[in-house]
């Protein structure tokens, strides 16, 4: 799909043509005179005028457009997040959760039909405008002073002007690169080697400017108040999931905002959908921003369409960033929905019981290989250590 900025910065550039197209023509004036120096001067200002304006329009309309759909997607991939935690929450009797994740499935699509009706509309918008020029119909009179016909008819034999020529119709579509209104869900990002699908939620930046309510802000770490810590160690497991009962080791401590706090509640939640499994998506959050001083190998779209999470969450967010206490060892960095895992080494990717915490390695889609150490509890992600 297109971006608005594309459209807008194409039409910057018409308009530019356009203002140059109106100096060379108010430049003649020096070396041609006449009636049809006259004509060619009036049918350029309508020209400009009428075509520039439907023009901009129309792009203004599409631009529009685009952003809408972005919203829409983020729409659709938020109520099927939504449907996924509820499911989650009815197997594990959480009535609670189950209400509320039933409540924004609702929500996020009544927020979608709502904007694919916009979208359309401002489609239709885009591609009402039709242009057509027509033929110059001016003649040379033969009563015109000798001088003015002289360069009348050395200047255009034919008497058609510039605008005239351009004798297309143009029409702005909205269909060009406007993409499809239906959203699988999800998306993959992948950088550095770090790939993630959303399976069970979006994912977060931990640099960048604080949340501040909006959608499309991102959180941020304030700083931290001890050096970077490295944390080493392995995760207590049950089988081949991952023990959160007990900490791993202590890591750098951050300060934390009431908004950063409720916002990386809401991204760990959306990850994982259970509060257990946050306590290892938040120590990889940190993982990943003390990897690579930014943790934008998550997927942005994940992180718009902010609702409190409930205190449950916000209290791991504590835990794990603000107190230090995390899950993971410092070296793991990966994780993947199952559906990303192309293949494993000990079996059949599909099947949960083939992983083999310290032996599987696992390969996903993206080209990424990593060491299994264990799910997330409650149906969670693998989590693992780059080869």
């Amino acid at each position: 799909m297109v971006s608005s900025g594309t459209v807008l910065g194409n039409l910057n550039t018409i308009k530019s043509i356009g203002s140059k197209y109106s100096s060379e023509i108010e430049g003649l004036s020096g070396s041609w005179e006449g009636p049809s120096h006259d004509n060619i001067v009036s049918q350029s200002e309508s020209f400009i005028s009428e075509y520039m304006s439907t023009i901009a329009s129309q792009m203004n309309a599409f631009a529009n457009a685009c952003d809408l759909y972005e919203q829409y997607k983020t729409a659709k991939e938020n109520a099927e997040i939504s449907e996924s935690n509820y499911q989650k929450a009815v197997a594990q009797n959480d009535t609670s959760s189950a209400n509320e994740f039933s409540a924004a499935v609702t929500r996020f699509r009544n927020e979608a039909n709502q904007l694919k009706t916009q979208i359309e509309a401002q489609l239709k918008a885009a591609a009402s405008g039709t242009l057509t020029a027509t033929a110059n119909s001016y003649a040379i009179n033969p009563n015109i002073p000798s001088a003015a016909a002289a360069s009348d008819e050395s200047s255009s034999k034919t008497n058609t002007p510039l605008a005239t020529s351009m004798s297309q119709t143009s029409t702005s579509s909205g269909s060009t690169g406007s993409g499809s209104y239906s959203s699988s869900g999800g998306g993959s990002y992948s950088s550095g080697g770090g790939s993630y699908s959303y399976g069970g939620g979006g994912g977060s930046y931990l640099s960048g400017s604080s949340y501040s309510g909006s959608s499309s802000s991102s959180s941020s770490y304030s700083g931290s108040s001890t050096p970077t810590v490295k944390v080493s160690g392995t995760s207590a497991l049950n089988g081949n999931v991952i023990d959160t009962s007990e900490p791993v080791g202590t890591g750098t401590k951050y300060n934390l905002s009431e908004s950063d706090l409720n916002y990386l509640a809401y991204v760990a939640m959306r990850e994982q959908g259970s509060v257990e499994g946050a306590k290892l998506e938040l120590s990889l959050m940190a993982n990943l921003y003390e990897k690579n001083k930014n943790s934008g190998w998550f997927g942005s779209s994940g992180t718009s369409n902010y609702y409190y999470p409930g205190d449950g969450y916000v209290d791991v967010v504590r835990d794990v960033l603000v107190d230090g206490n995390r899950y993971l060892a410092s070296e793991v960095v990966e994780h993947d929905c199952l559906s990303d895992i192309s293949s494993i080494s000990t079996g059949s990717s599909s099947n949960r019981s083939d992983y083999i915490p310290g032996e599987t390695v696992i390969h996903n889609v993206y080209g990424a290989d990593y060491v299994f150490v264990g799910f997330a509890p409650n149906g969670g992600d693998p989590f693992g250590y780059l080869v």
